[in-house]
């Protein structure tokens, strides 16, 4: 896609001020700027589109001092967003956050506004606001599923679509805002299968291709990220559905329905696109120094701890001394995480302390 086309899908969507208000009775502080549903290719359906976030340089959480709910969000004070992204264009000392939401590749419920919640509690780390360039939430194009109703142009989707979509919309957004590898990478339950696929040499994507498939022809390469954070997520498909465990062994049936939906019914793709089946990452991944985090509840009732356990084992063979492996432990059950959003604001924050490197951890 040439230069003016991403800039006339860019500027298609305008600015709206980003008002720190989770709920109607809170008080509204403007924190930056926000642009919703900005579409990433020409013509696409509904979920080719992203969601971004500019936070100021004075945001800061509201305040019980703060004015009622009824007054106006106070005005981001000196600082356009076209000034925001020219100051922070191929800025090194501020990172880039890019979240990819789960729900089985099929839950038309989950979107990329699901990271508002992590949204507003990351505005109470003032010190990780000051290294946030951006942040970024992805939708993607779905997969049918029964209990969401009938497929839909934006819900027919089959592998490749989903990573196709992904790439595509991290194409999109590092050319028009200027970021490369300084970004941290989140995506939970299927969001961090995808993000891990983002990690994966992109040559698999391209031959899952049918020769008919006109929008995965082209996958684009991306700059890959420095961190990545995988929030309970699915490593594993046969794992998944072959062995999951006592405690899940009752989701089987689902389990194999989402995968077949999603990935269709032949067994060795199922291991093809899992990030367990990857034997060298510093060849497929890259960084100089990354780091991977890895985040599991113990309280999870729909993905078992042993994806985590199986993930980790699979990185640490198959990684060289550039790249690190850290487990954090949350709460909760499964959507709890992207729910509340605190756990995941406090988790981004402390990767922006240390900046992923492991010899801080």
């Amino acid at each position: 896609m040439a230069d003016e086309e991403f800039g006339s899908l860019w500027d298609s969507v305008p600015w709206q001020q980003w008002d720190d208000s989770p709920d109607l009775s809170s008080p509204k502080k403007a924190v930056g700027w926000y642009k919703p549903s900005v579409p990433y290719v020409h013509g696409g359906h509904e979920l080719q589109t992203l969601d971004v976030w500019l936070p100021s340089p004075s945001s800061s959480p509201s305040s019980p001092s703060s004015p009622s709910s009824s007054a106006p969000a106070a005005k981001v004070e000196q600082h356009t967003p076209e000034q925001l992204l020219l100051s922070r264009k191929n800025n090194g000392d501020k990172w880039w956050i890019v979240y990819i939401h789960g729900g089985a590749w099929c839950d038309p419920d989950i979107r990329a506004d699901s990271f508002g919640a992590t949204l507003h509690h990351l505005l109470k780390f003032p010190d990780s606001l000051r290294d946030i360039a951006g942040v970024v939430s992805l939708n993607y194009t779905l997969s049918p599923s029964h209990h969401h109703g009938g497929a839909t142009p934006s819900r027919s989707g089959k592998h490749p679509d989903h990573i196709v979509d992904v790439l595509c919309g991290l194409a999109f957004v590092q050319k028009v805002t200027g970021f490369a590898e300084n970004y941290t990478l989140v995506g939970h339950s299927c969001g961090a299968t995808l993000a891990f696929q983002v990690m994966m040499d992109v040559a698999r994507w391209s031959s899952a291709s049918s020769p008919e498939d006109q929008a995965a022809a082209h996958v684009p390469k991306v700059c890959k990220p420095c961190v990545v954070i995988g929030l309970d997520g699915l490593y594993d498909l046969p794992g998944l559905i072959n062995d999951p465990g006592d405690k899940h062994a009752g989701l089987i049936p689902a389990y194999d329905a989402f995968t077949r939906s999603a990935f269709g019914d032949d067994e060795n793709t199922w291991y093809d696109v899992s990030p367990v089946s990857v034997k060298d990452w510093v060849e497929e991944w890259g960084p100089e120094n990354g780091t991977v985090v890895l985040v599991q509840s113990q309280d999870d009732t729909l993905v078992p701890y042993r994806q985590l356990v199986g993930m980790q084992a699979a990185l640490k063979s198959s990684i060289g001394a550039s790249i690190g492996v850290v487990e954090l432990s949350a709460s909760g059950d499964h959507d709890e995480l992207w729910q509340t959003g605190d756990q995941i604001a406090g988790i981004i924050a402390e990767v922006l302390k240390r900046r992923g490197r492991l010899d801080q951890w």
